[in-house]
């Protein structure tokens, strides 16, 4: 019987890790190759550019446009994000030093982390851009008066609603946001 040579077994089949290349015989050592050393200098010089980025904005945070962004949240889900994209940038390098599972626990933790974080932080100032939007308009809050927190007078209920439907927009947002984290934590 005829088969193509590409469905013949391998001699040396791929095993878990193997996105990296890797196989049983392949020794633990670090790749430094030109493709490997590239990718580290890469790695290296976007942490260099985002730090600059990120201490530019921490020695300003006190300008009004960067008070209402929420640095710390957006800050904590850069750093992750940032994280991970340097760890899986830099896997063809030190991948055969990994073990097999590291990519699992941070794509399942540093990833969705990140992006939980990154989307508190935007949501804060989504909503604080709505709430100048409506001022600007005139409006203010409930009945023309401006300067309340949302939440105060007739929202609040009875029970863990009405206790979430007291709290302010971004207490509210980072507790959802650390549930939603601790979900994630007990599924893994």
């Amino acid at each position: 019987m005829f088969l193509p040579q590409h469905l013949l077994p391998r001699e040396d089949p791929p095993h878990i890790g193997s996105e990296f290349g890797l196989t049983p015989s392949t020794p633990p050592t670090a790749r430094l190759t030109v493709l490997g050393i590239t990718y580290i200098s890469l790695a290296a010089l976007w942490t260099v550019l985002l730090l600059s980025g990120m201490t530019y904005l921490f020695l300003n945070r006190h300008t009004p446009t960067l008070r209402m962004r929420g640095l710390p949240l957006t800050f904590a889900g850069i750093i992750l994000l940032h994280l991970y994209w340097a760890t899986v940038q830099s896997g063809y390098t030190i991948g055969p030093l990994a073990p097999e599972v590291a990519e699992y626990w941070i794509m399942g933790i540093w990833y969705p982390f990140g992006i939980a974080l990154f989307q508190a932080g935007n949501s804060r100032f989504l909503w604080v851009a709505g709430r100048q939007g409506r001022f600007a308009a005139g409006g203010g809050e409930k009945g023309g008066e401006g300067g309340g927190k949302v939440g105060e007078k007739g929202r609040k209920g009875k029970g863990v609603l009405g206790w979430l439907r007291g709290m302010e927009y971004g207490q509210r947002m980072f507790l959802v946001v650390t549930l939603g984290m601790a979900v994630q934590v007990s599924s893994i």
